[in-house]
């Protein structure tokens, strides 16, 4: 048996197209259960199909209803033909984003750099769509994301992504919470951000489960998005983080999601746990350094070699720098960007130990209050 799937598209001035989209070839009298209905791969690839017909439609019609002028009514005329790509769901789509000429009547036509508009590009703000990101951030936040990133490219024909991908928008997905509930002055009420696509939320810190434990243990299966009263242990250190000079409130989110609301022996843990400890050589008579491990955790080494050159800028007196500058007096450049590895370690260290225990960095400024 055959079966030939095909779409009806109707425009809204009436004009109608059909689409032959797949042709599913499926025997008719079937010997085993696994012959019975559809495959995933012809699944896939239909629901690709799909998705791509019906966007470039919607595309297509948006930039054709934008060309007229809002002011007079008039037709602009076109000026070139550029591509855009968009990551969804079911497939990365390649869609069409004319560009039109001004027309006369605006403002901007005389302009030297607004001459032209794309309807496209004004449209496509982001290079994923809202519903990709949400899927990724919440199998993120339940899962690894290298599952996450398998159980996306094995079920649906979604976008190409990698854990670093799938991470990346887990942790933008948590920030914006993350800062509508870190910077909210009123703790009384939990904020709600609709950040899981069509529903409201309340904003919830993200919470990864510790190294070696099933997602069963600890938090009785709870996914890694919890709603937890206001204020939040870490929202507290979140905020006591953000009163520093030189460290803001996406900054302070990284630190204590993802190293402060683990438990650390001692200040050493923490600096191995952040890949920022020392690898001695030693052989026979030959001891050397090979620098620092770099097995840690990379998203929280990166912003912390960061807040290290800004704690030089934003707290010139503080015991740190003091200490830093002491020992790069005289040197070269190289020095200096070897010693701040080991000034973000002690850095670390110190804020830690701030956020945790109330212990004040020395030297230390606070921002003024507002």
């Amino acid at each position: 048996m055959q079966w030939t799937v095909r779409l009806e598209a109707r425009t809204s001035q009436g004009e109608v197209t059909t689409t032959e989209l797949v042709t599913f070839s499926r025997p008719g009298v079937v010997s085993t259960l696994a012959e019975v209905g559809l495959m995933l791969d012809e699944t896939k690839a239909l629901l690709a199909k799909l998705q791509m017909n019906v966007l470039c439609g919607q595309v297509a019609e948006y930039a054709a209803h934008h060309r007229a002028c809002a002011a007079c009514g008039v037709l602009q005329s076109f000026k070139d033909r550029r591509t855009r790509r968009l990551q969804t769901l079911f497939g990365t789509v390649e869609v069409e984003a004319p560009r039109f000429k001004l027309c006369r009547c605006s403002p901007s036509a005389t302009q030297e750099l607004a001459r032209t508009v794309s309807p496209v590009c004004t449209l496509l703000t982001a290079r994923c769509t809202p519903e990709l990101e949400r899927v990724q951030a919440e199998l993120g936040a339940r899962t690894s994301f290298r599952d996450a990133a398998r159980l996306l490219e094995t079920l649906l024909p979604a976008s190409p992504a990698n854990q670093e991908g799938v991470r990346n928008r887990t942790h933008a997905v948590a920030l914006r919470i993350e800062a509508a509930e870190g910077v909210s002055k009123t703790w009384g009420t939990t904020p709600r951000v609709g950040v899981l696509g069509g529903r409201s939320v309340p904003a919830a810190p993200v919470v990864r489960h510790q190294p070696g434990r099933s997602a069963r243990q600890g938090q009785a299966g709870c996914p890694r998005f919890l709603t937890l009263p206001a204020p939040s242990r870490a929202g507290a250190m979140i905020q006591q983080l953000a009163t520093l000079r030189g460290i803001g409130v996406q900054s302070a989110t990284v630190l204590v999601r993802e190293a402060f609301v683990r438990e650390f022996a001692n200040g050493k843990a923490l600096g191995s746990y952040a890949g920022l400890t020392a690898t001695p050589y030693s052989s026979g008579g030959t001891e050397r350094e090979q620098g620092i491990s770099k097995a840690g955790n990379r998203r929280l080494r990166t912003v912390m070699v960061e807040l290290a050159w800004l704690w030089q800028r934003y707290q010139p007196g503080s015991a740190e720098v003091s200490w830093f500058r002491e020992r790069v007096s005289g040197t070269g450049a190289r020095v200096r960007k070897v010693m701040v590895v080991a000034l973000a370690r002690k850095l670390l260290i110190a804020l830690w130990r701030f956020a945790t225990q109330g212990v004040v960095p020395g030297g230390a400024v606070m921002k003024p209050a507002s």
